[in-house]
């Protein structure tokens, strides 16, 4: 009996150079015909119309929102800083209504089952985006938001595996995880590849994104903050 495998990512935040070292990983492995995508897609990278098309028309990705993207369909905080607010708009200009249109049907959090396992997703381990009676059902829990690659953490007695960040890690590593499963047997498998973080560094200032100085401290010249 072969292992089944699925792929997790998360946390991908608009950096199309880093989302195609990951499709180039994907794309060279046709045996791995499931994505499960955990949210912050969106926002604060450049290229959030290229990253949506992929994300949502990729019929191989299941989605869920991040609080990246939950923020663009509802009303900000009376608390986020005009660059925040600005980096928003932008976002939100760039990506256009019949976008945000389809980002509205895609759920805040998700309870799977693949390949005989149960697994429950969400951007980040609060209840009030979550069905607790499917939760229940669940055997793991698969979580991004904090952007580091984490199995063995319990929430809700549940295991919590965290994929990372596709593309908002510094110095230019693209992280995600793969899921092997073969019957009763499960493992999680992290992976780190480089991208060249100079195609974003460029982009950033090339369309003029709001904060992307900032951005560029944080992923970039992190040796700088």
């Amino acid at each position: 009996m072969k292992f089944k495998r699925v792929a997790v990512v998360s946390d991908i935040h608009a950096n199309i150079h880093a989302l195609k070292v990951f499709m180039d990983y994907l794309n060279a492995r046709p045996e791995i015909e499931i994505v499960l995508n955990l949210g912050d897609f969106l926002q604060l990278g450049p290229n959030p119309t290229e990253v949506f098309d992929i994300v949502v028309e990729d019929k191989r990705f299941v989605n869920i929102l991040g609080n990246n993207e939950i923020e663009l369909i509802e009303e900000a905080g009376k608390d986020e800083s005009l660059e925040r607010i600005k980096h928003m708009e932008w976002t939100k200009n760039a990506i256009g209504e019949h976008r945000l249109k389809k980002l509205r049907d895609v759920p805040k959090s998700k309870a799977i089952d693949l390949y005989g396992k149960k697994f429950m997703m969400v951007h980040t381990v609060t209840e009030q985006y979550i069905d607790l009676k499917e939760l229940e059902e669940c055997e793991y829990v698969l979580m991004g938001h904090t952007h580091q690659q984490v199995f063995g953490s319990y929430w809700k007695e549940r295991r919590i595996m965290n994929p990372g960040s596709i593309g908002h890690t510094p110095n230019g590593l693209v992280n995600f995880a793969v899921i092997e499963i073969c019957g009763e047997m499960i493992n999680f498998v992290f992976k780190n590849i480089s991208y060249n973080k100079e195609l974003l560094h460029n982009d950033l200032l090339k369309f003029n994104v709001p904060g992307a100085q900032r951005i560029i401290k944080h992923l970039i010249t992190p040796g700088e903050l």
